[in-house]
This record gives structure tokens, C-alpha cells and sequence, in this order.
């Protein structure tokens, strides 16, 4: 009997590990085909978030509110730069057209690019990298679309989905990537993973809809660079028609940089070998 009551609890013990094994998908392909379903439709959201960054000399710490619906989004931040107060707003509209405006010390300047006018392949690389190099809104393409933002991961990083978690009440996967070598490649300078900023990354997304609640980078060394977190996630926002309208203030300098940033993503293609060009 004492044997039989022993074999029991070792029974049990081994299926509580094989369960707890069982929480979250096993590889990143899994991931992406348990959330693509739901991942797809076209939630209205909104939600706060905090962000600290220390790529530079200068740190950047920023707070704001983000609404998106599909590829529109709008964010409105309050950013610190050093001793520097800066106010930004970002809108990416119905149109596809993108403004970027700040303001500082009492003047405002506005920044248009037209992503749709950029073509379709390109359209989500410049809306990852205005997010970014901006500091307009949430880095590393955290605010797109789910099956949008896990793409541009996969693209540059290997990914590999390490557990489950509770976030707001809400159960999230977590993956872990390290950069892949040559994917942040130019045909003028090639990439050197030993210096990118973000050579790891930690990506929390939603288990049912596979929203990007947070990410962390590390550099090389293991040093944290940046953090940026979702809270107060509302996955079913009720937007109104013109949350995603964009009107420069009277007054405002605005500058379309479509052109310059098309000229620049050219440059920036994978050189193709000579043979292949003659053909």
C-alpha cells in the first residue's frame, strides 16, 4: 500500500511538470499558428505605456497613450531627452500618410511620409523604422498588427518562445531572439552584430491575440538599452471615426521627407550580383 501511494505522488508529480510543459507552443511557427487566427481580425485598441531608452551619452525616458486600428495608429507622448522636455504626437491615417509632429521650446514641426506611396513590400520596414528612429511610438514595431510585428522579429532576430506569463490579468508567451548576422545589412555598411544596440531582445505578446505588450534589448555586453510596456491594454477600444484624423497646428513648419526616405530605403536594397542584374 505505502509503494502504491508513493508510485501515486511520483505519477502526479511528473504530470504537473508535463503540464506546466505544456503552457506555451513549443517553437515560434507554433506560436504564430495558435494566435493567426484571432491575431488577423480588426481589433480597435488602446493603452498606455512607459518607455526608457539608454543607446547614447543622453538617456530618454517617455509617457504616453497609443490607439491603433488595423495599420492606423495614433500616439501621444511625453518624452525627456537629458534635461530636454519634448511633446510628441504620431498619426498614421486612413490614407496611409504618417505625420510625426514635436514640439519644443514653443515651436512645432511636422514630418510627412506617405507609406502607402512607398510601395507594399516597403511599407511595413519605414513604419518599424519611423516608430523607431522617430521616438514617436513604441520601438521595434510594437503598435502594429501582431502577425506585422512578429514578421519583422523573425526577419532580424532568431527567435525562440522560452514561457508563458500573466501580465494585467492576461496570459503572454515570451520569446527570446539574438540578432541574426548580416540582417541589418546595407550594401554600404555591412551590419557587424558585435556592435548592434539591440543584439537581444525579449518579446512579450498576448496568448490569445498575440499583441506585443513589451520588449526589453540588451547590447552585446548583456547591458539593458531599452524597455518599453504596454499597460491598461483595452483590446476592444471604441474609437471614434476621427481618432486617426491628423491636422498640423496653424503655424507649424511641415516637411515631406517621402521622397527622401524612398531614396534612402533604395540605398539601402541588397546589392544584386552582376549576373543577376544582366539578366
Amino acid at each position: 500500500m505505502k509503494f502504491f501511494f508513493v508510485r501515486m505522488l511520483v505519477l502526479l508529480i511528473v504530470a504537473s511538470f508535463a503540464g506546466a510543459a505544456q503552457e506555451f507552443p513549443a517553437t515560434y511557427e507554433e506560436l504564430v499558428g495558435e494566435i493567426a487566427e484571432e491575431a488577423v481580425k480588426p481589433h480597435g485598441w488602446s493603452a498606455k505605456f512607459d518607455m526608457s531608452a539608454s543607446l547614447g551619452p543622453t538617456p530618454m525616458n517617455a509617457r504616453g497613450v497609443m490607439a491603433g486600428r488595423g495599420k492606423m495608429l495614433v500616439t501621444k507622448m511625453d518624452m525627456k531627452v537629458g534635461p530636454q522636455q519634448v511633446r510628441r504626437v504620431m498619426v498614421v491615417d486612413e490614407d496611409g500618410v504618417s505625420w510625426m509632429e514635436a514640439g519644443v521650446l514653443g515651436q512645432v514641426q511636422v514630418r510627412k511620409m506617405d507609406l502607402r506611396s512607398l510601395g507594399a513590400k516597403s511599407e511595413d520596414a519605414a513604419y518599424a523604422a519611423m516608430l523607431f528612429e522617430q521616438a514617436s511610438g513604441a520601438p521595434l514595431g510594437l503598435g502594429q498588427p501582431p502577425l506585422d510585428m512578429l514578421e519583422g522579429f523573425e526577419r532580424n532576430y532568431t527567435l525562440t518562445v522560452t514561457g508563458a506569463e500573466t501580465m494585467d490579468d492576461a496570459k503572454v508567451y515570451v520569446l527570446e531572439g539574438r540578432v541574426k548576422e548580416g540582417s541589418l545589412s546595407t550594401p554600404e555598411s555591412p551590419a557587424d552584430v558585435s556592435t548592434t544596440p539591440f543584439a537581444a531582445v525579449r518579446l512579450w505578446v498576448d496568448a490569445k491575440t498575440g499583441f506585443g505588450r513589451r520588449v526589453a534589448a540588451a547590447d552585446t555586453t548583456g547591458k539593458a538599452v531599452l524597455s518599453f510596456t504596454f499597460s491598461d491594454v483595452d483590446m476592444n477600444a471604441s474609437l471614434g471615426p476621427d481618432t486617426f484624423d491628423y491636422t498640423p497646428p496653424q503655424g507649424a513648419v511641415v516637411q515631406d521627407v517621402t521622397e527622401s526616405v524612398r531614396k534612402e530605403m533604395e540605398r539601402r536594397q541588397p546589392q544584386q550580383p552582376a549576373k543577376a542584374q544582366q539578366q
